[in-house]
């Protein structure tokens, strides 16, 4: 419904409603963040260890694939920024005051 069409049907979500649908989405950024930090975590093990057993002297940066590595971290860029702009911009200013 529209919000001109709740208030004339009386139909407004309670203030518990409300918060909680807000508490839902925050932590829905915030899992999605964790998860993608997880994921580049294990991708970099992943690639670090076949980089060091590709080549008999050390490191073998050449043959690190990265792609999964930087959209991983992308995704986990772009939740970290949904789900700080979910916080009051007055906040951060008596925040940093």
């Amino acid at each position: 419904k529209t919000q001109s069409n709740m208030v004339r049907e009386d139909a407004l979500p309670e203030l518990k409603q409300v918060i909680t649908s807000d508490m839902g989405v925050r932590y829905l950024y915030r899992n999605q963040l964790l998860t993608n930090m997880e994921d580049a975590k294990a991708e970099l093990k992943y690639q670090l260890k076949a980089a060091s057993s590709s080549g008999s002297s050390g490191l073998q940066y050449d043959t690190i694939e990265a792609d999964d590595l930087l959209e991983l971290l992308t995704e986990a860029r772009k939740s970290c920024d949904l789900w700080l702009s979910l916080i009051d911009p007055n906040d951060v200013r008596l925040a940093l005051e």
